[in-house]
């Protein structure tokens, strides 16, 4: 756990932005990663999720994927400082790159 003004959970992430930007642990802590144009994210050990309307921060397992019903439960039910990322449409031949991009990059990480 990292404390600080926010405490969370010391978990790699990363995000990839439809402008072809980055955020990761590296850069920050979850609360303060770029909100919008998310095309897809990766934590921990998990596999790059992609293709979502949003994702928010849960403190013991990372970013969750959610549809709009699984954002406003987050919204009404979680206790304490919230992080959500939103999702946004943009052209196939642009997301399909940064989809790419973004496992590749994941997988090869620690390499």
């Amino acid at each position: 756990m990292i404390k600080g003004i926010i405490e969370y959970i010391d978990l790699a992430f990363m995000t990839w932005h439809g402008d072809d930007t980055t955020y990761s642990h590296k850069d920050g802590d979850p609360y303060h990663a770029p909100q919008n144009n998310v095309q897809a994210v990766a934590c921990g050990d998990g596999p790059v999720r992609s293709n979502k309307e949003a994702y928010y921060w849960n403190n013991e397992t990372g970013w969750q994927a959610c549809d709009q019903n699984g954002l406003e439960d987050y919204k009404r039910m979680y206790v304490g400082p919230k992080a959500i990322l939103y999702g946004r449409t943009i052209r196939n031949q642009d997301y399909w790159r940064i989809k790419k991009k973004a496992e590749e990059e994941w997988r090869t990480r620690a390499s």
